[in-house]
């Protein structure tokens, strides 16, 4: 049986919270508020673990999966897949798509269009 720490606990229990709401716009007060911890005790533990504040995963998280739905559907608009995966700024996710992976979303999803004809 594995054994978990406190801080284990509360980061799996953070990040399970994160993955079930991705298609809503939650803050760090709401994750802290589900956890019943402190935010800052929150960050901490989560840096630890993950070498990132909650917020950074978050975002990382969301982008891996915008990623992935862009490739497993081309045909969607970017704003729909902003949606589904609870980006509330069409801005922000292009912003963080392309320092992340230095494409635009749009761009991105219509050079993978070319590839799959």
């Amino acid at each position: 049986m594995e054994h978990f720490s406190l801080s284990n606990a509360t980061v799996r229990r953070a990040l399970d919270y994160m993955k079930s709401h991705i298609d809503e716009e939650i803050s760090l007060d709401d994750v802290a508020a589900h956890l019943r911890c402190c935010k800052y005790n929150l960050i901490r533990q989560f840096k630890k673990q993950m070498n990132c504040t909650p917020m950074r995963w978050l975002w990382q998280y969301r982008l891996t999966r915008v990623h992935g739905m862009l490739l497993l559907h081309p045909d969607w608009s970017i704003h729909q897949a902003a949606q589904e995966l609870g980006f509330t700024s069409l801005g922000h996710l292009t912003t963080l798509f392309k320092r992340q992976y230095g494409i635009t979303p749009a761009a991105f999803r219509d050079h993978y269009r070319v590839l799959q004809a």
